[in-house]
């Protein structure tokens, strides 16, 4: 089960953004910081969904790998996975960027951060496909691992 905890109580995070935003606009989180920046680019791509789940991906070893997955395909993984970092552009907004798992597909994305938490995705490429890791699926509040 995914859910927020926070000053104005339990949220259901149903994979949707919605409930995310109404969290930040009653209680702005704390993105003065790059680490917090960082932090919340993982929640926010961890809580929500499109079809898949959206899981940064900072090193080889946070891939969910199945259990009768052939270890060769990891270390050409681990060649191509840039760690989650930020660059601020000449305005001063953020624009995070790294690599993401999407479903069973890996990809280098670029995002904007705004101050209040709203985070759009600019850009991204595929890197590799098909690949053999566990994935999940959204029922409400609830997760299920389904591969």
């Amino acid at each position: 089960m995914a859910l927020l905890a926070g000053p104005a109580g339990v949220i259901p995070l149903t994979g949707q953004g919605h409930a995310i935003h109404a969290a930040n606009a009653l209680f702005r989180p704390d993105l003065g910081t790059l680490e917090n920046r960082l932090a919340y680019m993982r929640f926010f791509c961890g809580a929500i969904r499109a079809e898949q789940r959206f899981l940064v991906v900072d090193g080889s070893e946070d891939l969910p790998c199945r259990d009768d997955a052939d270890p060769a395909w990891r270390a050409q993984a681990a060649r191509l996975i840039r760690p989650l970092g930020l660059a601020v552009d000449t305005v001063g907004y953020p624009h995070p960027h790294g690599t993401v798992l999407y479903g069973t597909a890996l990809f280098t994305c670029n995002f904007q951060l705004d101050a209040i938490g709203t985070v759009y995705m600019t850009d991204d490429e595929s890197l590799m496909t098909s690949l053999p890791v566990r994935t999940e699926t959204f029922d409400g509040p609830l997760r299920y691992e389904v591969g």
